[in-house]
Formats: C-alpha cells, sequence, structure tokens
C-alpha cells in the first residue's frame, strides 16, 4: 500500500512556494529592520533624558532669577559679590531622591549646584546685572546653564 501512495504523489514543476533559503534570508531581514528601529528608540530615549536634564536646570535657574528679582534693590541679598548656595539651603533636590532640604544637611548634596553672581553699576549706573548659573554634574557630561538679567534702581 506504501508504494501505491508514492505513485499517486506527484510534484508539479514549477510549484509556486518559497524554499527554506528564501524564508531564511526574509527573516534576516526583517531582524535587520528591528534592530536598527531598536537602536533609533534607545537613541531617542538618551535624547529626551539629556533634554529633560537641561530643562531642569534651566527651570532652577529661573527661578532663582525671579526670586532674586522680586528682592528689594538695597537687599543684602543683592551686594555685589559672587555667592554659591549651600546645597543643603538652596530649595532644590540636589541628588534626586524627591527631599527638598533635608533634614540632615549633609544628606543634601548632589549633582546640581547654584552660583549667582551680582555686579553693580554695570552696564550704566543704578543697575545691578545678576548672573545665575546652574550647573549640573552627570557621571559622563557635565550640564550648565546661564541666565543673566539687568535690575534697575527704580526711583
Amino acid at each position: 500500500m506504501l508504494s501505491s501512495i508514492r505513485k499517486d504523489t506527484q510534484f508539479v514543476k514549477g510549484d509556486n512556494g518559497f524554499t527554506l533559503i528564501e524564508v531564511l534570508i526574509a527573516m534576516v531581514v526583517f531582524a535587520i529592520g528591528i534592530l536598527g528601529v531598536f537602536a533609533l528608540q534607545t537613541g531617542s530615549i538618551r535624547g529626551n533624558t539629556s533634554a529633560r536634564g537641561v530643562t531642569d536646570i534651566a527651570l532652577i535657574a529661573t527661578d532663582r532669577l525671579e526670586m532674586l528679582r522680586s528682592l528689594p534693590y538695597d537687599d543684602p541679598a543683592l551686594a555685589a559679590g559672587v555667592y554659591v548656595l549651600n546645597q543643603a539651603t538652596d530649595r532644590v533636590d540636589n541628588n534626586y531622591n524627591g527631599e527638598i532640604d533635608e533634614d540632615v544637611p549633609a544628606d543634601e548634596t548632589g549633582a546640581i549646584t547654584i552660583q549667582y553672581t551680582v555686579t553693580s553699576d554695570w552696564p550704566i549706573e543704578r543697575t545691578k546685572t545678576v548672573t545665575v548659573t546652574v550647573t549640573h554634574v552627570g557621571a559622563s557630561v557635565q550640564k550648565q546653564v546661564t541666565m543673566q538679567q539687568i535690575i534697575p534702581l527704580i526711583i
């Protein structure tokens, strides 16, 4: 009976189908495409993370500059000089742990530092130029945002 089944089976020449080699080549091409998409995705995530870090420190610089602008012209915080803010009292979560200015000052150290410079009577008399610089030192890169504002003496 087995011999009769083999005789009845006919192979048609020119069958429309895929060979094993064609399927394997298609799978390799598909895999290369997926790897390319994966590389693009990881690059995009890395870029978004970097942009978020710059946005964070830009917001901190803007906040500090606005706070200094709201002070009276003769406030001691606007005396000419260079000020490096203490991380334990700067109202910023320097170490990204969700707590701002923690109870134990030694716990509030991290990658973000704030510095501002006040220059009196520059570029013109009866003005103060305030320059705020916020720096974030990461594992492999340092990001810095500097903003400047001229505060006039309003009579």
